[in-house]
């Protein structure tokens, strides 16, 4: 507990102030374009995998172990919601998973049904864990 407060201290007295104007915006609402589901997990901390700031994603944490992606990319598909966001055009779903051994990220890539490496040239890796799907 001490080590929380320590930082929430750190927190206030250093960041808070250096980025009060963005905190003040945040306050006053929020529109982040991106909903990022992921595994409840505590390496996995998507603002600093994707390097955004508070606000630009809208981020759901998954209790259950999304092992495999693409079905639950299937099953996000279904809701009523994301089903409609689809039919217009309005959503476009991703499916990442992430090594956190390497810090590195592939997406599911339709057109040759592979996960693929984001940002890097390494071979195409098999399924696994640590699903999110960016809307």
């Amino acid at each position: 507990m001490h080590k929380l407060t320590d930082g929430l201290h750190q927190f206030q007295s250093t960041v808070f102030g250096s980025q009060r104007e963005l905190f003040e915006h945040l306050a006053a609402g929020q529109s982040p374009e991106t909903l990022f589901i992921t595994y409840s997990d505590s390496c996995v901390n998507p603002n600093l995998l994707t390097q955004t700031e508070p606000g630009e994603l809208l981020i759901l944490r998954n209790v259950t172990i999304q092992e495999n992606v693409l079905v639950q990319m299937e099953n996000l598909r279904t809701h009523p919601v994301v089903a409609s966001g689809l039919a217009q055009g309005k959503l476009k779903p991703h499916g990442w998973v992430y090594k956190i051994e390497t810090g590195e990220v592939f997406g599911y890539a339709p057109d040759s049904s592979q996960f693929l490496p984001l940002g890097g040239q390494r071979p195409p890796m098999p399924e696994r864990k640590r699903a999110t799907i960016e809307i």
